[in-house]
């Protein structure tokens, strides 16, 4: 497997404007920041990975979009307004093809000398085109995606918004929440260690399901499941003709499954 820069592909020059820095907090440190966007064409790969360090991450899928693109906010903080203006260029967002995968990666100094650096990303793409996102601590968000979609994250919530196909989602600290319609045969996967999940999906859905939260409770409204066996921190059933699979599970949280 190759591994390639991909950024003589890109569609659009990068435009970088500074937003100057500012006092933030009664410590006296100051906040610099930097808007970053390009694009790249999806013509020559299959799926893109982002992975993110400190700060949030959107994914908007739109229809039929040749490109990736890609937008969002460096940001320093550090004890002067000068030292943090200097060291936005520190962060770098990192553009490459691995396999037919474009991989975009976050990268900051391995020591920080103090300073905090965080970047905020909005990935705009086709609703058709597969993502997969990690990020390690800050929130991730999904609009309208409906392809194969996967996220990670370590510290943050998960939140999906008229979100179809195949989901997984894996957080350690945070919740999963949204609305979700998964396709007939498709797998909805979603997994947290601290927090709840708490997702809707259609009242006509096709699937087994399996809830467990090791300490919490389950709880599902509008549905009408065969062959159940439950609890109060656990439900295993069938819904409709059990063409697909859910799988809902959390260590120290609530899950909440409804029907819209």
């Amino acid at each position: 497997m190759t591994t390639r820069p991909i950024l003589a592909l890109l569609a659009a020059a990068v435009l970088s404007t500074s937003c100057g820095g500012n006092p933030t907090d009664a410590s006296g440190d100051s906040l610099a920041s930097e808007v970053f966007l390009f694009q790249f064409p999806t013509r020559n790969i299959e799926s893109v990975r982002l992975t993110g360090l400190n700060g949030n991450i959107s994914v908007v899928a739109v229809a039929a979009q040749p490109t990736v693109l890609v937008t969002g906010m460096k940001h320093v903080r550090s004890s002067s307004e000068k030292d943090a203006q200097e060291h936005l260029a520190d962060i770098e967002i990192d553009l490459t093809q691995t396999g037919s995968d474009a991989i975009l990666s976050t990268l900051i100094p391995a020591d920080a000398q103090g300073r905090q650096y965080s970047v905020d990303f909005t990935l705009q793409v086709a609703e058709d085109f597969p993502v997969r996102v990690t990020n390690t601590n800050g929130n991730i968000d999904v609009l309208g995606h409906r392809a194969g979609l996967m996220v990670t994250n370590a510290n943050g919530n998960i939140t999906f918004e008229a979100v179809e196909g195949d989901v997984t989602a894996v957080n350690t600290n945070g919740t999963i929440q949204g609305d979700i319609l998964l396709h007939r045969g498709g797998t909805l996967n979603l997994q947290t260690t601290n927090g709840g999940i708490t997702v809707s999906i259609p009242d006509t859905s096709s699937a087994t399901l399996s809830a467990t939260s090791t300490n919490g409770n389950v709880s599902l409204s509008g549905f009408d499941l065969s062959s159940v066996t439950s609890s109060s921190s656990s439900a295993v059933g069938m819904l409709g003709a059990g063409d697909g699979t859910i799988t809902l599970t959390t260590i120290n949280g609530d899950i909440t499954l409804s029907s819209f």
